[in-house]
């Protein structure tokens, strides 16, 4: 099983005449995708003629002759007049009149996509810069995709400037430069943008023993780690080659990215089953509600490693004197049945993403009566852990179904183009069998359920700017003694998937800046027909207060509470 299909592209330097030449005249067998090529040929100040809008491009204005090769190319458009920082609404509409003018020109020559200068030439005001997009995207006639280039180098500080730029903007082609490419944490946050292209200098090319371009090893699995997220490379040449030989052509730069793609490792079946549900929004199952199909119990057969931890629970605590060769099967409700005997052993896998979402409390509490009383449950404990996460992609596809209800209801996700902002942390815990005492007691006081219901407020502290989409949520249990299954990043049971994150989406998202402490908050509640979850993100601008005061600093921002009574989503009991 391959990866899928390496889309990459070369932004060569000098000018090029005539895009349907340049491609008569390129090495045919470095299989080269599409080329950035700027709309007009030439210095753009060469005829004032050019900037007017009611003026159209000539022939020896722009690179293309024909439209045979288009389809082929990013368009790199023009300069704009000023550089941004004091920008009056006129020059704003000046500019965007002259943007307009090119990207109806390559729209109707059938270009790819369109490329905006660097985003750090806008720097001095980045809202007009914004402005300008606006003006543009709101012309629904412009067929083609507009990308603005961040260019990653320099410090960690600096970094964390362009994202902030990037962040106001919200259209990315991402270049990379010489920066310290070991710090994964550095570039995590990247995977949760809708980066389209991920441009490599040549700059950052070796060369080895024969003459020929190579990437360190760093860059390597960089590169090779972006190319699991389907974005185009790109080579872009520059003058100050650190490849300095005869040998090493455009062209083989484009052969040995092909060669990184090809030595990715195959991937597992399991790891194809998984991956067609990356970022793919699922309702939880509702196991008491609704009849599963076949097909989802197929899929969870296929999960040998959750099989093998159950399997080695019962050759612990079973024997074949127990099983003998006979197994009765009983339709019927585990929280009324009346067995002849009470059971040894209590077993369920009603254990959801976020290990109580599939009322796995309720029907054990339920089946609890038929078992003995120095009887065991399996699973034996349970804990929720929860984290605060960004991405795009899933807020993007929420937000397409145009009601506030989609905000507000959890849904079973394979995060893919996500990142959490901080390491997960404990919510609550569950464990089997209670003391019957309990349950009387939630009995006697009218609320069956109440012992089931559980709140927690839980701090995470913040080292990068970025964007809180919603909540991920995890599980953790112990089967029986140290047997475990874990779903939680840090201790994640290797193989495992018959589990799936959920995700708790907010409506707004939330923006938060180095330092920034993030609350949050959910809460488990039940009637005596349905279970529910609420949840809230609060941002805050000091470290949050631990003397239990009131006073947790100041507020800066507030998702609201989510759900509220299960307005939008519930599980039936």
């Amino acid at each position: 099983m391959t990866y899928d299909k390496l889309s990459i592209g070369v932004e060569p330097l000098g000018d090029i005449s005539d895009l349907d030449t340049y491609y008569e005249n390129i090495d045919q067998d470095l299989c080269q995708d599409f080329v950035i090529l700027p709309v007009i040929n030439g210095s753009p100040e060469k005829s004032s003629l050019i900037y007017d809008p009611n003026t159209p491009f000539s022939l020896k204005d722009t690179v293309f002759k024909t439209s045979k090769n288009t389809y082929r190319v990013i368009a790199g458009l023009g300069n704009l007049k000023g550089d941004g920082k004091d920008w009056s609404y006129e020059m704003v509409e000046r500019n965007s009149a002259w943007i307009k003018k090119q990207l109806t020109y390559v729209s109707y020559q059938g270009c790819t996509g369109v490329l905006l200068p660097e985003i750090e030439s806008y720097s001095g005001s980045i809202v007009s810069l914004g402005q300008l997009v606006l003006l543009v995207l709101s012309d629904a006639e412009l067929m083609v995709e507009i990308l603005i280039r961040v260019r990653v180098a320099g410090t960690e500080e600096d970094i964390e400037k362009k994202w902030q730029l990037w962040h106001r903007v919200r259209t990315v082609f991402l270049e990379v430069e010489d920066v310290d490419l070991e710090n994964i944490d550095m570039w995590s946050r990247w995977f949760a943008e809708p980066v389209a292209c991920l441009s490599i200098p040549t700059t950052l090319f070796l060369q080895n023993s024969n003459g020929y371009p190579v990437l360190r090893p760093t860059v390597q699995r960089l590169l090779q780690q972006w190319m699991d997220y389907n974005v185009a490379i790109i080579v872009s040449e520059k003058k100050e080659n650190t490849c300095q030989t005869n040998n090493a052509q455009l062209s083989d730069y484009v052969k040995y990215v092909r060669h990184l793609h090809h030595k990715l490792p195959k991937k597992s079946q399991d790891e194809i089953l998984a991956n067609t549900h990356r970022d793919y929004l699922q309702a939880p199952l509702q196991p008491l509600m609704n009849n599963l199909g076949s097909v989802t119990y197929e899929v969870f057969e296929q999960d040998s490693h959750k099989y093998i931890q159950y399997e080695e629970v019962w050759l612990e605590k079973n024997n074949a004197e127990i099983w003998g060769n006979q197994v009765k099967l009983v339709y019927a409700d585990m929280r009324e049945w009346s067995p002849p005997e009470k059971a040894h052993i209590l077993a369920s896998e009603l254990l959801g993403s976020f290990g109580d979402n599939e009322l796995s409390p309720e029907c054990l509490d339920g089946a609890q009566s038929c078992l003995r009383s120095d009887g065991v449950c399996i699973p034996q404990e349970y804990t929720s852990y929860i984290a605060p996460i960004s991405s795009s992609k899933l807020y993007s596809s929420i937000e397409a179904h145009g009601s506030e209800k989609y905000a507000e209801t959890p849904y079973v996700v394979r995060f893919h183009e996500a990142n959490r902002v901080a390491p997960t942390k404990s919510a609550w815990s569950f464990s089997h069998p209670i003391s019957p005492d309990i349950l009387e007691k939630s009995k006697r006081e009218g609320s069956p359920n109440k012992h089931n219901q559980r709140h927690c407020s839980v701090n995470f502290s913040t080292s990068k700017s970025a964007v809180i989409h919603g909540i991920a949520g995890y599980f953790e249990s112990s089967l029986y003694k140290d047997v475990r299954i874990s779903i939680v990043p840090e201790t994640h049971s290797c193989g495992m998937f018959s589990w799936f994150p959920i995700y708790f989406p907010l409506k707004t998202p939330l923006s938060i800046v180095p330092g920034s402490k993030v609350v949050v908050s959910i809460w488990r509640r039940s009637s005596n027909a349905k279970v529910w979850h609420e949840w809230l993100v609060e941002v805050f601008s000091n470290p949050v207060s631990k003397q239990g005061d009131g006073h947790p600093g100041l507020l800066i921002s507030s998702s609201g509470i989510h759900n509220v009574g299960g307005s939008s989503f519930w599980i039936g009991l």
